[in-house]
C-alpha cells in the first residue's frame, strides 16, 4: 500500500527582494500562484521502532539522500511528532529541475501529505507546527500547504491566502540551463553591495508592496486587520492526495 500525491509547481506573479539581512536571509514581498503542472510523489510508510528513509527518482539529477527536500521534510516531521517510521519515497519528475517553479519545495510538501496519509496522522492536530516545520525546510515550502494565490512575506515563509484568480492558461518557458537559487541570491548580494542597498532601506518599500499586493488580490484595506491576522493560514485551502 502506498500514497501518491500531486506535487504542483508555482510561479511568482510579483517578486521584490530586499538587501541581505544580518541573519543572512532576504526580506521579500511576493505573490505565489500554484499551477496545474506537477510531479508525482509516492510515499510508502509504516511505524517502526527506528526511523529509516529511502528515496528514488526517475531523474538522475534529483538527490536521493539527506540533501533532498522531501527527505528533510519527512525527517523533521517525524521528529516533531515524536514518531519513528520506515519511509520509502519515489519522485516522478515531470517539472524541470532548477526551473524556478518551486518543484523541490513542492516535493517536500507532497512527501509530508503522503506520510500523514500512510501513518494516519491528523492534520488538524498539528497544523501550526507543520507550517513551522515546512519553513525549516525552505522559505517557499509553506506556500504549498496553502495553495492557490498566496501572499508571501518576511523571507517568503509567512504566507497569507489571497482570493484565487480565475483559471487562466499560462505559458511557462524554461531554459535548457538550470538556475541555482543560492547562486542567484549570491549574485544579488554582490549587486546590493555594489549599489550600497541596505536591508533597512528595503523595508519601507517592501511594506508598501505587501499592502499593494494584498489590496490588489483580495480587496482588503491596506494596513487594516494585519495585526490581528496570524502569519500562516489556520487551514489548508488545497490538498492534492491523488496523482
Amino acid at each position: 500500500m502506498s500514497t501518491a500525491v500531486r506535487s504542483h509547481a508555482k510561479i511568482n506573479l510579483g517578486l521584490h527582494i530586499g538587501a541581505p539581512r544580518a541573519d543572512g536571509y532576504h526580506a521579500l514581498a511576493t505573490v505565489y500562484q500554484t499551477l496545474e503542472l506537477h510531479d508525482v510523489v509516492t510515499v510508502k510508510a509504516r511505524r517502526t521502532t527506528a526511523t529509516s528513509v529511502s528515496l528514488t527518482s526517475n531523474d538522475s539529477r534529483v538527490p536521493t539522500d539527506a540533501r533532498n527536500t522531501a527527505w528533510k521534510m519527512v525527517m523533521l516531521a517525524l521528529a516533531a511528532l515524536d514518531l519513528s517510521a520506515e519511509v520509502e519515497i519515489h519522485i516522478e519528475k515531470r517539472l524541470p529541475v532548477q526551473g524556478g517553479l518551486g518543484a523541490g519545495s513542492a516535493n517536500a510538501v507532497a512527501a509530508l501529505v503522503g506520510l500523514e496519509a500512510e501513518l494516519g496522522i491528523s492534520v488538524r492536530g498539528w497544523i501550526t507546527r507543520r507550517l513551522a516545520v515546512a519553513a525549516e525546510v525552505g522559505s517557499d515550502v509553506p506556500l504549498f500547504l496553502v495553495g492557490g494565490t498566496v501572499l508571501g512575506l518576511d523571507r517568503g515563509q509567512q504566507v497569507y491566502p489571497l482570493s484565487d484568480i480565475e483559471p487562466v492558461w499560462c505559458v511557462v518557458a524554461t531554459p535548457a540551463i538550470g538556475v541555482s537559487t543560492p547562486q542567484a541570491f549570491r549574485d544579488w548580494d554582490a549587486l546590493c553591495a555594489e549599489e550600497r542597498l541596505t536591508a533597512e532601506a528595503s523595508t519601507v518599500k517592501l511594506n508598501e508592496l505587501s499592502r499593494a499586493y494584498a489590496s490588489a488580490f483580495s480587496g482588503a484595506v491596506p494596513g487594516v486587520g494585519w495585526e490581528q491576522a496570524p502569519p500562516v493560514s489556520s487551514r489548508t485551502k488545497r490538498t492534492w492526495p491523488d496523482p
